[in-house]
């Protein structure tokens, strides 16, 4: 039996929405609502480090880890992150960013163990207005 936070039903929707408050001093904050507007993760993304690592939990406390995101390196145009279970440390994926395309655009590939494209994330809607107006919400 899996008793896993990522195995209990939060995570059968097709939606999900990404919210981060307008101002945060020691780094970003996100939560994750399903379609039923239940909290099924809590994220926060600390500024300033040299090689940008965190945990995704399931909870505002945080008290249950579901997956970390570690950079592989400090500085590149196609920035790979590495996804892991938080509880088993088991790699479950990879996320790489699309060189200079976030300037414009935000776009992610998915990728598999053997670092082949297995999907895409690419941000939709007003995207050259959220460059210039930071409080308009992306859409992925």
């Amino acid at each position: 039996m899996n008793d896993s936070p990522l195995a209990q039903g939060a995570w059968t929707g097709h939606h999900y929405a990404i919210l981060r408050p307008f101002f945060s001093i020691l780094g970003r904050t996100y939560r994750v609502y399903n379609e039923e507007g239940m909290l099924v993760a809590f994220v926060r993304h600390p500024l300033l480090r040299i090689r940008p690592e965190y945990t995704i939990f399931a909870d505002e406390e945080e008290s249950q880890p579901l997956l970390t995101v570690r950079s592989r390196r400090v500085i590149a145009f196609n920035m790979e992150h590495d996804v892991t279970d938080a509880r088993t440390g088991r790699h479950l994926a990879s996320l790489r960013t699309r060189g200079l395309s976030f300037l414009v655009r935000d776009g992610w590939d998915v990728l598999d163990d053997a670092d082949r494209v297995a999907g895409q994330m690419t941000e939709e809607g007003h995207y050259l207005l959220r460059r210039l107006i930071k409080i308009i919400p992306g859409h992925h």
